[in-house]
């Protein structure tokens, strides 16, 4: 036979190692009572971001920088903050590489004066407590 059959060796695929959803809230509080908005958007901006590292750690990093890529793609609409934030992720593992895939949406708006003070993504601790590690089954309550 002039073609001999190579054997496939089968692809690793991705496995979902964990998921996380924050709906958008508001994210104005009475420090911010000040501001002066002119505009807000019709409809909220969502873009998702797909973000590869080595240790599951780094999801937490995954979502502040979709956060700031957001922020960048507001600011060129001409909108300075954004009165509700919510995000979602879903961290993948394949061998020792990870993969974190982060929806982040926001309701952009334009505040006179002063700019919005910049914080953390709401409630980004959830991915940092020791209650969201893996856990089988059975320790399910």
């Amino acid at each position: 036979m002039l073609f001999r059959r190579r054997r496939r060796e089968p692809v690793a695929s991705w496995e979902v190692v964990d998921y996380k959803v924050v709906e958008p809230v508001p994210v104005c509080d009475e420090d911010d009572e000040d501001l002066d908005i002119s505009i807000v958007a019709e409809e909220d901006m969502t873009r998702s971001f797909v973000f590869d590292f080595t240790k599951e750690t780094q999801a937490t990093n995954a979502v502040v920088f979709a956060r700031q890529l957001l922020f960048q793609e507001i600011a060129k609409r001409h909108y300075n903050m954004l009165l509700t934030e919510g995000w979602e992720i879903v961290l993948s593992r394949k061998g020792r590489d990870y993969r974190a895939e982060v929806r982040y949406t926001g309701r952009p708006a334009y505040a006179e004066g002063k700019p919005h003070k910049q914080r953390s993504p709401p409630f980004v601790g959830m991915l940092q407590s020791p209650g969201c590690k893996k856990r089988g089954l059975g320790d399910m309550k």
